[in-house]
């Protein structure tokens, strides 16, 4: 179990970093993994919801999904409220139509849940990458916010490697039983603290300044966890362990971006706050 874990992580980070660091197609690949990435953990949640005796609308979902992260690639923010209302209106018709309005209410609602929360959120990672942050990366050729995803992606990752081991080797006192029964406080503060240390000085070494990394730092050490329990409340209310066994010791998509997801969103808005994205 932890070998398959940690291979998986290994050969994961590689193929997800050459992704976003690829200097060809002007940060096409990079787009194209999220858009996999976002199908996937969408395929995983319809699934699940399947399982439960909901029908989300599959076919229109995956495109509504797929779209947002079109859109934010090519920029056109504007439209995505636009996106959201059409998909809204589209899953209605569908419902009138074919459904005969049976449980409308219910399936629209996870429909559109499952697709904010997976296309929704990993557009976040693509609006940081595309921005023109005001970081300095190592290597010239470098975008910097890609650089700054990078950042982003590899503190998250910090975080989530120390939680797991430090609750792993000295967790005893368990948190949250009935939502995530693994998640123990002395795996939360020796994730925050480690994270701390770790992000800000990640953060330094990018130029980014003491304060501004002591405060990503942070963001993402608290966002990060929040992003797994939410995902863990997730799983228990929907009576699965994992949403998939597609990646060998972590589970599903879902399973492995959870805290990635939230941390993207939150690191955005903070970044931004700070001016290191315009």
């Amino acid at each position: 179990m932890l070998k398959d874990r940690v291979l998986t992580a290994i050969w994961g980070t590689i193929l997800f970093l050459f992704f976003l660091l690829c200097p060809w197609g002007k940060g096409i690949p990079f787009f194209l993994l999220l858009a996999l990435l976002s199908l996937l953990g969408l395929k995983e949640l319809f699934s699940a919801l399947v399982k439960s005796n909901f029908v989300p609308f599959q076919f229109f979902g995956f495109i509504s999904s797929l779209s947002i992260l079109l859109l934010t690639y090519l920029r056109n923010w504007n439209l995505l409220p636009h996106l959201i209302f059409v998909s809204f209106v589209v899953f209605f018709l569908e419902g009138l139509c074919l459904r005969k309005g049976q449980k409308l209410l219910r399936d629209i609602s996870v429909t559109l849940f499952g697709v904010i929360y997976t296309g929704g959120l990993f557009s976040y990672l693509l609006l940081i990458n595309l921005s023109e942050a005001t970081v300095h990366p190592p290597i010239s050729s470098l975008r910097a916010g890609s650089w700054l995803c990078v950042l982003v992606v590899v503190i998250n990752w910090l975080s989530d490697i120390s939680s797991y081991f430090v609750g792993n080797y000295f967790g005893k006192k368990r948190i949250f039983p009935r939502l995530s029964p693994n998640k123990t406080l002395e795996g939360l503060v020796g994730g925050i603290l480690i994270t701390l240390l770790g992000g800000t000085a990640l953060g330094i070494w990018a130029r980014m300044g003491l304060i501004n990394s002591l405060i990503l730092a942070l963001t993402i050490a608290i966002s990060a966890p929040l992003g797994d329990l939410a995902e863990s409340a997730l799983k228990r209310e929907l009576g699965i362990k994992d949403f998939s066994s597609i990646l060998p010791g972590h589970g599903g998509i879902l399973d492995r971006f959870d805290s990635l997801l939230f941390s993207a969103f939150f690191s955005f808005y903070v970044l931004k706050l700070l001016s290191i994205i315009p």
